[in-house]
């Protein structure tokens, strides 16, 4: 019913109360209780706008409340975990898939390879490509120029990360950073792995003896000045111990060389 057939009703009924009120006074309190109904109306429209508009508002800071604090539990977990982290680790500690993924999409994380993950404000050291690969390819032991290079046995910067795998594996390609995979038989891949831990995190990677054999083993691929840089650069090294580099050497089937070089140079 409208409001003006709800004003008419009232008044035909004070009519039938009332015979002696005039069509004057009846149209004055038609308009007026017209106006009454209007206004309140309007005020009962303008309270369920209000309630409306309050229950949507906070309905929103609900939902972004709980991303907040879902978007910062993946933080968390992943500052913890030296800023990288698999998916089915952040899985295992309660983070849904969902969520990780909206991380991915807002640019607080990064997909580093299928299933890998890192802050995307994490400062990248020197040491920081060479952790990504270790935790991308479990297989991986960082080799030859890129193994020098952390040892600081050469002035060559490579374009590339240098790794070892077992022959049996396959090598997996990384959006980055760039590498560069070198297979090696079982016994040479197996001899003479380090672990490291830096701020970036965990590194497998062959020691020094181990990777200045591994130089000259692949000398014509990587370049024979590298490996002649990095033998000579070994024996300038108060450390040096000419025992354990032809233990190396025999192992890596690269005994001639390395003598020749090692009397050459110690003599």
């Amino acid at each position: 019913m409208s409001f003006r057939a709800a004003g008419c009703l009232l008044i035909t009924t004070l009519s039938s109360l009332n015979p002696g009120v005039s069509v004057f006074n009846q149209t004055l309190a038609l308009r007026v209780i017209l106006i009454g109904l209007r206004l309140s109306g309007l005020f009962i429209s303008t309270i369920c706008l209000i309630f409306s508009c309050f229950f949507s508002t906070a309905r929103l800071y609900y939902v972004q409340l709980i991303r907040t604090i879902r978007m910062n539990q993946i933080l968390k977990y992943l500052k913890a975990h030296k800023g990288y982290a698999r998916m089915k680790e952040m899985k295992a500690s309660g983070i849904h898939t969902r969520e990780i993924l909206k991380a991915v999409d807002g640019g607080d994380i990064v997909k580093v390879k299928a299933g890998l993950y890192r802050l995307s404000q994490l400062e990248l050291g020197e040491s920081s490509g060479l952790v990504e690969v270790c935790l991308a390819i479990p297989k991986a032991v960082i080799s030859l120029s890129s193994a020098l290079a952390f040892h600081e046995l050469t002035t060559f910067v490579p374009t590339a990360i240098t790794y070892a795998i077992p022959r049996a594996n396959k090598p997996l390609k990384l959006s980055h950073p760039p590498t560069e995979s070198f297979y090696f038989s079982e016994a040479q891949y197996k001899a003479g792995i380090e672990h490291h831990e830096t701020k970036a995190g965990h590194i497998r990677l062959y020691g020094v003896e181990k990777t200045i054999c591994d130089c000259f083993r692949y000398r014509n691929r990587l370049g024979e000045d590298i490996a002649i840089e990095g033998i000579k650069t070994y024996f300038r090294r108060r450390d040096w111990n000419l025992n354990k580099l032809m233990k190396f050497a025999e192992i890596c089937r690269v005994e001639g060389i390395i003598t020749q070089y090692a009397k050459a140079i110690v003599g």
